[in-house]
């Protein structure tokens, strides 16, 4: 385990968007002094995703991720430089990092199961808690224990007030917005609610895909938690600012019908099966490297085998002659 330094908990989604903000932002965390506890909570939960039109999306952003990517990440060696470091610039498993920095990580199937939360509470200098693609909802006791020691903190990928909820990139594009962002908020029971610490925004274009435009934006959000870290350290509590009360600004899973309606304006969530592929590469390796082209192959078994059984001789055309 690290030792010495001030212990901050994240609550982890499992997914590619997940890991985007969480390997750089541990990085980071430990280059202060800070030691994480990695608390992997899983993904959604309702039953409002459990429809067909989401399967693209799941495939993409969190089965290629779990069953091919990480895997392969966790039985090869660890990606170094010169000097036994980790590359700022790539994004490593969870257990990677959990092994090559010491600090604990584990599975929470419930987050305010009280053994967990009375485990977690009586860690030595823990001072909060930032939760980062966690679908699972906090108790009020939870978030009042959790506060006691410090601060409770959502990294929100969407800009408050204005979009709370999931799958907000879709509702930017629909409503024909051409910013998008993330927000650092206070957790309180009421759902993305919480005083807003700090917040982000890049411009975006109809035609960008949706899983694009959250990866962009992921180095941005581990700007604003990496910061508020800094000042929360040197200053103490940061109070941020209470939200604009706005009415129906809360967006829920998309619907089938939603799904289909965005196809049809052309809102997709990635550009093409080989951009997909460029960029589990990019993120997760070294172009031209034996461990790269090892990923690579295993990237396109796996994709290959997906659109084989959509039926997409095109992209089963194009994914071969990329590994070729």
């Amino acid at each position: 385990m690290m030792s010495g330094g001030k212990k901050v908990a994240l609550f982890v989604g499992d997914g590619m968007i997940a890991h985007a903000a969480v390997s750089p932002l541990i990085m980071k965390m430990c280059a202060m002094g800070i030691e994480p506890i990695l608390y992997e909570t899983g993904g959604s939960r309702s039953k409002k995703a459990a429809i067909p039109e989401f399967e693209e999306s799941k495939f993409y952003e969190t089965t290629l991720l779990k069953k091919t990517v990480i895997p392969y990440l966790n039985s090869s060696e660890i990606l170094q430089d010169g000097q036994s470091k980790l590359y700022l610039d790539l994004c490593y498993s969870y257990e990677q990092l959990s092994s090559h920095f010491s600090f604990e990580k584990k599975a929470v199937p419930d987050v305010n199961d009280q053994d967990f939360v009375e485990e977690l509470l009586s860690k030595p200098d823990l001072v909060g808690a930032i939760s980062i693609r966690n679908y699972q909802i906090f108790s009020s006791d939870f978030i009042d224990s959790i506060q006691a020691k410090g601060f409770l903190w959502n990294l929100h990928s969407g800009l408050l007030p204005n979009y709370k909820g999931v799958f907000i990139p879709y509702r930017v594009l629909q409503n024909g917005d051409n910013t998008y962002g993330w927000t650092l908020h206070h957790i309180e029971p009421s759902i993305d609610t919480g005083n807003i610490i700090a917040c982000c925004s890049l411009p975006i274009t109809p035609d960008e895909p949706v899983l694009d435009i959250y990866l962009r934006m992921a180095s941005y959000g581990v700007d604003l938690v990496v910061d508020s870290l800094s000042s929360y350290l040197l200053q103490g509590d940061i109070q941020g600012f209470k939200q604009a009360d706005i009415d129906n600004s809360y967006y829920s899973f998309p619907t089938a019908e939603d799904m289909r309606g965005y196809k049809r304006k052309g809102i997709e969530f990635i550009s093409s099966p080989k951009a997909v592929l460029d960029m589990y590469l990019s993120k997760f390796s070294i172009s031209g490297s034996v461990h790269g082209q090892g990923l690579m192959s295993n990237l396109v078994s796996a994709i290959a085998e997906r659109e084989q059984l959509q039926d997409s001789p095109l992209s089963l055309k194009i994914l071969k002659s990329r590994a070729a």
